[in-house]
């Protein structure tokens, strides 16, 4: 019972902190995704690819708005407009996304899909081989550091060995 209240306070303070912010993910995550589950398990074509077409120009936009962010920000009643936006891209009645994909990203995908691949390969390529040269370059220090500390266990032994030549040592009493 204290713990469902302590929850609820949370939840709570964390809509008045927090409210529009919690609101637009409600409305552009949560319920898009509860959509796309129910779609796919009806194995309804048409509205798994209204949801797909939604996750694309969702996906689309979010990279977009990364790299345009501070511009963004300065544009008044932004979030307003994106909210909105997002309103139109997933409403039955409006099915947005399908008609933005359809007109805009479609043709510009397939006209330029050959060019996207081999991007993507390239890139793909590349953080292949920076990521072989990291694991070298891992193993390398690895290697390195573990010889640094054999060195100073070896010096270690030595310098007890010779401060007490009487008593008899193991490697084991220093390691």
């Amino acid at each position: 019972m204290v713990l469902a209240g302590l929850l609820g306070f949370l939840v709570f303070l964390g809509i008045i902190i927090q409210g529009y912010n919690i609101l637009v993910a409600l409305i552009t995550c949560v319920y898009p995704m509860l959509q796309s589950i129910k779609a796919i398990e009806k194995k309804d074509n048409e509205e798994t690819n209204m949801w797909l077409s939604f996750w694309t120009v969702f996906g689309l936009f979010q990279t977009l708005e990364m790299f345009c962010c501070c511009i963004l920000d300065f544009i008044p009643y932004y979030s307003i407009v994106r909210l909105v936006f997002f309103l139109f891209l997933m409403l039955p009645q409006t099915r947005g996304a399908q008609v933005l994909y359809k007109s805009v990203f479609q043709p510009f995908l397939k006209q330029h899909q050959k060019e996207i691949e081999e991007f993507v390969n390239k890139v793909s390529s590349q953080a292949s081989e920076v990521g072989k040269d990291l694991a070298e370059q891992a193993k390398s220090v690895s290697s390195t550091e573990n010889l640094v500390k054999a060195a100073a266990k070896v010096q270690e032994f030595k310098e007890k060995v010779e401060s007490d030549p009487q008593e008899p040592t193991t490697s084991n009493q220093v390691l």
